[in-house]
């Protein structure tokens, strides 16, 4: 049996790759303004609320799309609702789980992107799909080939090389050469040099009384308050990213083990896709709504529950509800590993952009990890059919 396509004109595309190539459109899209949104100028808005809001807008959508099946009939309509919900209680319980999971690893996103940059986040949370794989070997029986395997260990490697920091750049003195003859300028010797115990150098200096004197002052001396500062930064960054880092590695888990647990439930059943999300979205809402007053009651008694909003913050939710369910039609006509596949290839896009739009500088270490990530991808691509001929013709 083919796979369910889509015709455009003389072309036709199936389900699956056209699901999966707007996916890596939507991942890229989504955490450079998730970033953006965390770290404009303004007031900032709560992103519990933010969650709560996208799982309202995928349940409507889901029920808009439900009528529009139902030949625009409220009363089928509800009638399909009382019997795959109502009437199922145990059935639409199961959803629980993967709805909490999926609300929890929501929240964690975003206090991933308020401390990780778009790129690092994209590469890092890629470990999902590690965690993907296991829940997948466990509890659907799935059998990974060798490459597979290594294309994980590759992937393993290739964030915790994104996760390196960066090197520091050094102030060090001129080396002796013939143009300066051994004579190092006051002005290319640094705070530490041009100023001692208050004592400013405004001549040149022999290379060797210089470093004499620098020798000679303690270390708790040569400290300057802005280096002090500057120290204080690291470490203040240092901590965001161990933050961020943890955020990201909890989602990973969350994710993983939601996506596989939701994969068996919709090909374990004959419930039309968009009822298993409109219980999601029920779970979602009443979850986020708790979680939400009870992280920021305080807050949204004060300054109200759209505290916060621009554009850009609903364009946020728009794009994580429809991600939502773009993921749902993925993993029913593709499978949720090959989904994470697919999902880092959008890690090109948003560093690229990233660039551009936040600056941001990728160190050696940063794109060789990269590039391990994309070479993972490549290894879990290769096809199993081949490598199972070779063998039995080997045999």
């Amino acid at each position: 049996m083919s796979d369910p396509s889509i015709r455009f004109g003389a072309f036709t595309i199936p389900i699956k790759y056209l699901s999966l190539a707007i996916l890596v459109i939507q991942n890229s899209t989504l955490v450079l303004t998730m970033r953006y949104s965390r770290t404009s100028e303004g007031p900032m808005y709560l992103s519990s609320t933010a969650v709560v809001m996208t799982e309202a807008i995928k349940l409507l959508t889901c029920l808009v799309i439900i009528f529009f099946e139902e030949n625009l009939s409220v009363a089928a309509t509800l009638g399909l609702l009382h019997r795959e919900i109502v009437a199922k209680p145990d059935e639409t319980a199961k959803m629980g789980v993967p709805s909490f999971l999926y609300t929890l690893q929501n929240n964690l996103l975003f206090v991933a992107v308020s401390y990780l940059d778009a790129a690092t986040f994209q590469v890092t949370y890629q470990l999902k799909i590690i965690t993907t794989a296991l829940f997948s070997v466990i509890m659907l029986g799935k059998r990974l080939t060798r490459a597979k395997w290594i294309a994980l260990v590759v992937l393993m490697v290739g964030v915790a090389l994104v996760q390196l920091p960066p090197p520091k750049a050094t102030e060090e003195l001129p080396a002796r050469s013939e143009n300066n003859g051994g004579v190092v300028p006051a002005d290319a010797a640094g705070a530490a040099g041009r100023k001692l115990n208050g004592l400013e150098l405004t001549a040149d200096l022999p290379e060797q009384h210089l470093r004499r004197l620098l020798a000679a002052i303690p270390a708790n001396e040569k400290e300057s308050d802005a280096e002090l500062a500057v120290a204080g930064d690291d470490a203040g960054a240092a901590s965001g990213s161990f933050i961020g880092l943890m955020a990201v590695i909890t989602a990973c888990c969350s994710s993983g083990f939601a996506g596989v647990y939701f994969e068996k439930i919709l090909k374990g059943t004959q419930a039309s896709i968009w009822v298993r999300n409109v219980q999601l979205g029920l779970f979602g809402a009443i979850i986020g709504i708790i979680g939400a007053f009870y992280q920021d009651g305080a807050a949204i008694a004060e300054n109200g529950f759209f505290q916060g909003y621009t554009t850009v913050v609903w364009l946020v939710i728009l794009m994580q509800a429809f991600g939502g369910l773009l993921v749902a039609v993925v993993v029913k006509y593709a499978d949720n590993i090959l989904k994470g596949f697919a999902t880092s290839v959008s890690i090109v896009v948003s560093s690229i952009i990233s660039i551009f739009l936040f600056g941001f500088h990728p160190h050696m270490a940063w794109n060789v990890g990269a590039g391990f990530v994309l070479l993972s991808t490549y290894l879990y691509s290769l096809p199993d059919a081949p490598v199972d001929q070779i063998r039995r013709s080997n045999v």
